[in-house]
């Protein structure tokens, strides 16, 4: 029992050791400058074409999704104002968008599985979600004791994904806008799925800022288009490119 009563007190003594030892460490790393956060919140928006093609005669559907991002950010300050901030992100895009066009050139699956190429005068609907790994970089600018901006670039890696949808109501031309006509009632469909063409890397520029509420807690709100389109440039079935563009905003734990 002595022995067992002794191992105890050994374990409980290392282990307040080690949690002191980590506490002088981040208390060590604040006084050269260092700030680290934990962030988690909801972004919105969608994929959009830049500029938006004369095939799209008007938006009918658009839910953006409510998407989830966890970020952990490390901030160096070189000064009282001016800091660098790093960080890493796990976050998830998504929409679903209806629109009319007129002539779109795409892919349908038609009969038995068949896909067939040609260009599509209705109504299309799309339903895009990706799951990423985000590396941002941002210089930072402290503009009191309770706000911060910040703005950058980031760079970002596909893990999962999937961009499908279906057409209806309106007219498919096989092979180019005057081939053979097949027509979809409203009571019919035909789908496409490009997932196994989605990019699987991404990048492009964040800006934002953030407001402490309380001692350890912050909102903060951000800015997010990429510079490079969701589909890679071989990639000729859509002749639309559709660019990533969310606003995202949440809570911010500063350690």
């Amino acid at each position: 029992m002595k022995q067992i009563l002794l191992s105890l007190l050994c374990l409980l003594s290392l282990t307040a050791t080690a949690q002191e030892a980590r506490d002088k460490n981040i208390l060590a790393a604040l006084r050269h400058g260092w700030n680290f956060e934990l962030r988690a919140g909801l972004s919105m928006g969608g994929t959009a074409p830049i500029p938006m093609p004369r095939e799209i005669r008007g938006v009918e559907k658009y839910n953006p999704k409510l998407n989830v991002h966890v970020e952990g950010q490390a901030s160096k300050w070189f000064d009282p104002h001016w800091g660098l901030v790093m960080g890493l992100r796990m976050e998830q895009k998504g929409m679903v968008t209806g629109a009319r066009v007129k002539n779109y050139h795409t892919s349908l699956l038609l009969g038995e599985g068949a896909e067939v190429s040609g260009n599509w005068t209705g109504y299309v609907e799309s339903n895009y979600a990706a799951s990423s790994i985000v590396l941002p970089i941002s210089a930072a600018y402290k503009v009191n004791d309770h706000g911060k901006l910040q703005a950058g670039l980031y760079a970002g890696y596909r893990f999962d994904g999937s961009f499908t949808g279906h057409v209806t109501d309106g007219h498919f031309r096989m092979g180019s806008p005057i081939g053979e006509r097949v027509d979809f009632p409203e009571d019919k469909q035909a789908t496409y799925d490009f997932s196994g063409e989605l990019s699987r890397f991404e990048a492009g520029m964040q800006v934002g800022g953030s407001w402490r509420a309380y001692r350890h807690f912050l909102v903060y709100g951000e800015l997010r288009a990429s510079f490079t389109p969701i589909f890679p440039g071989s990639f000729a079935t859509l002749t639309t490119k559709l660019y990533p563009i969310y606003v995202s905003t949440g809570f911010s734990y500063l350690f």
